[in-house]
């Protein structure tokens, strides 16, 4: 889908993984658009995000082109082309290839406080296959996406009240301090996971 995207970031407790997860799960339904789905997703050395997600009995692998647009706004604002489908054997070699800039999460799709408007939230976890699984970081996205068909754009990024009891910050993205919680710096290494909940301990201060 082509458009203008708008995003707020917020992060939540990762203390709290289960009650959020639990929240969340009565909010979802077994049909798109809201749903459960599990993501990897990695960046070439030029900076251009792929992914693999899998929904249901289905898995798909797409180039997604994404420009950001910097204009000093509190959320972020990007120029999202449509997907781009690959084949499950360029994925897994870009995936391989590119191990030190790629993540993985567990993602709950549900509605915004507003029409058109859709939040993801990002459980994200180590590829390591540790056991328990332990989340390094939760991140809740409210998007809205400004199409040839849009009529009302909604810009108020507020959270349900369910999810807002949970949130620890609203990412401001004109804060250079507040990188750390972008998803390219979020990638699955132990320099970054340590720095992401580093600035995360912080925030229970």
């Amino acid at each position: 889908m082509s458009g203008l995207e708008f995003e707020k970031k917020f992060v939540l407790d990762t203390r709290l993984a289960d009650q959020i997860k639990n929240d969340l799960m009565l909010r979802v339904t077994k049909e798109p658009p809201y749903m459960v789905s599990g993501i990897r997703q990695y960046y070439d050395k030029d900076g251009d995000r792929y992914r693999s997600m899998f929904q249901g009995d289905e898995i798909t692998f797409v180039k997604e082109p994404k420009k950001g647009v910097k204009i000093g706004t509190h959320y972020s604002i990007s120029i999202e082309a449509s997907a781009i489908p690959v084949s499950s054997d360029f994925f897994e070699e870009g995936w391989i290839k590119n191990k030190t800039r790629r993540l993985q999460k567990s993602r709950f799709t549900v509605p915004g406080n507003h029409p058109d408007q859709k939040i993801m939230v990002d459980f994200f976890f180590s590829c390591d296959h540790r056991q328990p699984v332990e989340f390094y970081a939760i991140v809740a996205e409210i998007e809205t996406m400004l199409l040839p068909e849009t009529e009302t754009l909604y810009l108020d990024f507020q959270l349900p009240i369910y999810l807002a009891r949970y949130s620890l910050l609203a990412v401001n993205d004109t804060d250079p301090a507040m990188k750390v919680f972008k998803s390219a710096n979020m990638v699955d290494q132990p320099e970054n996971i340590e720095t992401v909940k580093r600035a995360i301990r912080q925030l229970y201060e």
